[in-house]
């Protein structure tokens, strides 16, 4: 009888434990998700409640943190994996003792906002954290950084870049601690350019004419250009990489080549190709 009220008084500590820190996400995401949208007429209510529960803002090195889910999903599974990231990130923050605000942002992502008080332990603490967040949700979610702000009103930038970066991270192939917008190179670039007409413009004049003839017959010529670029323009590892043998590969790329009427041996041609490729990613990801 003693052990199984012990085990009860256990659980019943456990849960309200869990509802502590459910409550604890929710209040520092009504902060960040405050800041981002604007939602306070003075800033300095954002520090006021920020400081409120503990974490100061004030003469301190902010910068706004993205942890994006790399898989989407709906329904209970996907709030619970949402929650036990936010849950995960705030034991890292709480582990190394960094002031932080974490909460989620919408259905992929978590914000957590770090308020350091010297900027020159900003890589240091990143790798720290990092690694304690990897440790905490796996290879689950990719962690994106924005640049530093000095003054709550500059969050906002830095929560958006963090975000662009956690967009374009999450398709790498390499892996990193985190990301920072110079990590990203050609495809960070364009996915910031991807809301410009003349890109999509771009696309269209590059590929349309091969995306048009996959969808007419069931094809994956689009594909096929996207390994042969991928690897380099080597035929053999392409071929490879795509499953098919050499001739059939080779194959492939003469039809891409008289369906574009483009000379694939030409380091120009397969440049504007690639990033047309690149460029066609960014706007599927909007949509």
């Amino acid at each position: 009888m003693l052990i199984e009220r012990a085990a009860t008084t256990l659980a019943l500590g456990r849960l309200l434990e869990r509802h502590q820190e459910s409550l604890e996400r929710q209040t520092h995401r009504t902060i960040i998700t405050g800041i981002i949208d604007r939602a306070y007429s003075d800033p300095e209510e954002a520090l006021v409640q920020a400081r409120a529960v503990g974490v100061p803002l004030h003469n301190r090195e902010m910068v706004g943190l993205v942890l994006r889910l790399r898989e989407s999903g709906t329904g209970l599974a996907a709030q619970a994996r949402l929650s036990d990231t936010a849950e995960g990130a705030a034991r890292a923050c709480r582990e190394l003792r960094l002031p932080a605000l974490v909460g989620s942002l919408d259905d992929l992502r978590v914000g957590i906002l770090l308020a350091l008080p010297d900027r020159r332990r900003l890589d240091a603490t990143l790798h720290l954290l990092a690694d304690r967040v990897r440790g905490a949700v796996g290879d689950a979610a990719v962690l994106a950084v924005g640049s530093t702000a000095d003054d709550v009103r500059e969050v906002r930038r830095s929560f958006l870049e963090a975000r662009q970066v956690g967009d374009v991270a999450i398709k790498q192939s390499d892996r990193r601690p985190f990301y920072r917008l110079p990590d990203l190179h050609l495809r960070g670039l364009l996915h910031l350019f991807r809301d410009d007409e003349r890109l999509q413009t771009y696309v269209e004049r590059e590929l349309g004419p091969l995306l048009d003839h996959d969808a007419r017959h069931g094809g994956d010529l689009a594909d096929m250009l996207r390994h042969y670029l991928g690897a380099g323009r080597n035929k053999a590892l392409a071929a490879s990489r795509a499953h098919l043998s050499r001739p059939a590969f080779y194959e492939r790329l003469r039809r891409i080549g008289n369906v574009l009427d483009a000379d694939l041996e030409s380091v120009e041609t397969c440049l504007s190709l690639h990033v047309a490729l690149l460029s066609l990613d960014s706007l599927r990801d909007q949509h």
